[in-house]
């Protein structure tokens, strides 16, 4: 049982900048007022774009009375895809849990709501009276957001204002990324034939970015002939080149008062209907005006305080110097989780791979049995879990690749009691792939970017399903081999190599072939033969032949993996069905066997040299694969690369 009271904070994304701010408002009220606050990232309601992050939302179905006590939902973000209506709707889901509104107003719930007039009216009007502007260009978005919306009545109005027509022809449409606002200024250019408006006002800092770069590539100064602004105040508005004037909206301000909020509500308190957070301009460069640091700098400021001011470029400077080296550290994270292995090996490793990235205290929850999805709304939790792994650095917590999982109803509670000292910080994460969903993922970030949480989300989620991939793997394999007893064993194995012979690869292989592009697995049949085998046996006899053949067998066992099918079909002529080898992984393992039989060859004492060709042929997810149309595909390559070995030794000679 909880003693502290619990309040969920409901983002679409952890790595957005606006989040993030929002964030430290919700977790300063809340450590002042001692609340737990569990993020949960559901990605955005009824967005069109095909994907799977609809697989997010799943967590969602968590948010129940016995969890949480309340719910900050974040519905700013999500009106750029959903209707009010749609939003409205879907809120209703979560009753009888007290919900505020964050950066929208929502029927029956109350609201915190940024103050746009003041601060982006402000912005355009001293563009127009300090610095001249009468032809201003709009970066708009097509949005169903009241927050877009009024944006653009604002700037109508403020136009208005100042004997201003308002002109449709400059208005272009960003869609609120940095690629469609740059494609939109090309198009207009082309179309113009040149830029002819003297500032350009964006909805949102993303799309400014675009525009000063666009205008910079194109040899039109900011702000000597274009004053750009932008509405956000995201960091990068501080320290790129000029820096941005823009529009801040006081994030931090409308998180702390929701929790506030909400806490009224909680406590049966009358709470208003809507509470609006003013906003305010920020001047910078971008629209001619003098930069907050070279304007510190020249009244004689201690410069030490802008290293230690995170609204400064020095600072933020310092501040990307320790990014890049913990982007650096991912890398080598994604690298070690390449590896092929099965769920119990990748196991023996998911807490020390958590922590090595900083994470403080973390819990893998997965289903008794992955829930395949077509896209949801709402998710039915499955009634079997279990805790496959978790650490908790405060409490000292350890459940590792050593202790059994620990089962329980998500239906009933998120996680088992006992687990973590304290659920204050945690961010709950969805674990997916594709279509499949495997469970979800507790973790309390420590110092890292949380663009770096977010992309060790999806890389521990993408090594989680291969792992599941190959556990099935090495599990159908020992479905088959038990489907045979010991004369059958016999009469499907190779007597020379161990290895299967041709009517043994040819079954397994062709029962590989039927359940892995059925399951969405791609993979490669591989079809290759000993260098020179004639010349070996014409030389040295029959019995360095047979020589040969086995340490080529070996070889190849050592090269590929123990889930892979490998057959001897006869004389020097072999085969390997690899379910999940990609052409990458396929070049490792072909380099692999071609040192290996380098060694063998320093090692072996025999006279001849021994080496393999290979031939190759993919089948993709979906696909009906035929084990001989396959290995005919194989052989064909394997042909065009004898070729190759021929001429190469012409060649030489």
């Amino acid at each position: 049982m909880r003693s502290a009271r619990r309040i969920a904070f409901v983002v679409d994304y952890i790595e957005n900048e606006y989040s993030l701010k929002v964030y430290a408002g919700v977790s300063q009220y809340a450590k002042e007022h001692g609340i737990e606050i569990l993020t949960m990232p559901i990605g955005r309601l009824n967005e069109a774009e095909k994907g799977y992050d609809y697989q997010l939302l799943s967590v969602a179905s968590l948010l129940r009375p016995s969890n949480v006590d309340g719910i900050v939902f974040l519905t700013g973000a999500q009106l750029n895809f959903a209707s009010v209506e749609y939003v409205t709707s879907y809120l209703h889901a979560f009753d009888p849990v007290p919900i505020v509104s964050i950066g929208a107003a929502i029927p029956d719930r109350p609201a915190i709501i940024a103050s746009e007039t003041k601060g982006f009216s402000a912005i355009i009007s001293h563009i127009i009276e300090k610095h001249g502007c009468r032809r201003i260009a709009l970066m708009s978005v097509k949005s169903n957001s009241p927050g877009i919306r009024e944006r653009v009545e604002i700037f109508k109005q403020v136009l208005l204002s100042h004997n201003i027509a308002y002109d449709e022809s400059l208005v272009l449409y960003g869609g609120f990324s940095y690629e469609i606002a740059f494609r939109a200024l090309n198009v207009y250019r082309d179309v113009k034939g040149r830029i002819d408006f003297d500032a350009i006002v964006a909805l949102t800092d993303e799309m400014a970015y675009a525009c000063v770069d666009y205008l910079i590539q194109h040899q039109i100064k900011v702000p000597g002939d274009v004053i750009v602004t932008g509405f956000d105040d995201a960091l990068r508005s501080s320290v790129m080149v000029p820096s941005l004037t823009t529009v801040n909206q006081n994030l931090e301000a409308q998180g702390y008062q929701a929790v506030e909020m909400l806490e009224q509500l909680i406590d049966g308190e009358k709470v208003d209907k809507l509470r609006w957070i003013k906003s305010f301009p920020v001047l910078r460069q971008s629209c001619g005006c003098e930069s907050r640091a070279n304007l510190l700098m020249r009244e004689g400021t201690d410069v030490t305080a802008l290293f230690t001011d995170s609204s400064n470029p020095l600072s933020a400077a310092g501040e990307w110097c320790m990014k890049r080296t913990q982007f650096i550290q991912v890398i080598h994270l994604y690298t070690q989780m390449q590896e092929d292995m099965t769920l119990e090996q990748f196991r023996t490793h998911i807490n020390s791979d958590l922590m090595s990235m900083g994470i403080l205290s973390a819990a893998v929850v997965l289903f008794e049995t992955p829930v395949s999805t077509d896209k949801f709304e709402f998710f039915s939790m499955p009634q079997k879990a279990f805790v496959y792994s978790a650490l908790d650095r405060y409490s000292g917590f350890w459940l590792g690749d050593q202790e059994n999982p620990i089962p329980f109803n998500p239906r009933e509670i998120m996680i088992p009691d006992g687990i973590f000292q304290s659920m204050d910080g945690m961010y709950v994460q969805a674990l997916y792939h594709t279509t499949t969903l495997y469970g979800y993922l507790f973790f309390k970030p420590g110092s890292y970017d949380s663009t770096v949480y977010s992309m060790v989300c999806k890389m521990f989620s993408n090594a989680l399903a291969s792992a599941y991939s190959m556990s099935r793997s090495e599990m159908e394999k020992k479905r088959l081999e038990r489907e045979f007893d010991v004369a059958t064993h016999n009469s499907v194995t190779d007597e020379m190599t161990g290895l299967l012979n041709r009517r043994g690869f040819l079954f397994y292989g062709q029962k590989s072939l039927e359940l892995f592009p059925a399951n969405g697995k791609a993979g490669m049949v591989l079809f290759g033969d000993i260098d020179g085998l004639k010349k070996i046996n014409d030389t040295y006899g029959h019995a360095a032949g047979d020589t040969a053949i086995k340490a080529e067998a070996s070889l190849l066992k050592k090269a590929f993996r123990q889930s892979d099918i490998i057959g001897r079909l006869g004389g020097d002529e072999f085969a390997v069905v690899a379910p999940s080898l990609s052409p990458h992984k396929y070049e490792i393992a072909r380099r692999r066997l071609e040192e290996y039989c380098d060694e063998w060859n320093k090692t072996s004492g025999e006279p001849f040299t021994l080496s393999i060709s290979l031939g190759n042929a993919s089948f993709e997810p979906g696909e009906s694969c035929d084990i001989n149309t396959l290995l005919k595909l194989a052989d064909q390559v394997l042909y065009e690369e004898k070729k190759k070995k021929k001429e190469a030794g012409k060649n030489k000679k």
